[in-house]
């Protein structure tokens, strides 16, 4: 895994393995059992994912995305099944995926 430095001179690891708990407890999220976080560390990217809409501002992601220095998207359960969805068919429909691996990925 790549290190970096953040703007203290502190060394940061790109490693997620510890942020999940800091994420959910900067959106107040942690006593919500229904939410969870995905990471995709070569976009810095970490989507939480809720069974359940919560309310949450554009400015508390931003805020959440600079604090832990990946950037936080939010959408329910249903929905981000639905973006999966939509970008797997795109996928195969361009001959990068077949059905079957993206049957293990996609409920």
């Amino acid at each position: 895994m790549k290190w970096t430095w953040d703007k203290f001179g502190y060394n940061v690891s790109r490693e997620p393995s510890r942020d999940p708990e800091l994420i959910l407890a900067s959106l107040n999220l942690v006593s919500d059992q229904s939410a969870s976080v995905q990471f995709f560390p070569d976009l810095y990217r970490a989507v939480v994912t809720s069974k359940t809409q919560i309310t949450l501002s554009r400015a508390d992601l931003i805020k959440v995305s600079r604090e832990c220095d990946w950037d936080v998207e939010h959408y329910t359960e249903n929905e981000w099944n639905a973006l999966k969805k939509l970008a797997f068919s795109e996928l195969m429909r361009i001959g990068l995926i077949t059905s079957d691996s993206a049957s293990e990925v996609v409920p």
